[in-house]
């Protein structure tokens, strides 16, 4: 009997390392209006975050 790479990456899929299997992630329910001043800040990173997706296709032309 010999253990293969390919019988490591077929397990490997059902299995979680135990450093994250007790990791619970907790995200605050925090919004822009929260937030106190820093307005062109704000301005600047709802640009980098909603451009891409919302004008798609003008960013693959210029290709970005």
């Amino acid at each position: 009997m010999a253990i293969t790479h390919e019988n490591f990456k077929s397990v490997l899929i059902n299995i979680t390392p135990s450093s994250i299997r007790e990791l619970k992630v907790e995200v605050p329910n925090v919004k822009w209006e929260d937030i106190g001043g820093m307005d062109e800040l704000k301005v600047k990173l709802n640009e980098m975050i909603t451009y891409p997706n919302k004008y798609a296709d003008v960013y693959k032309h210029f290709g970005s």
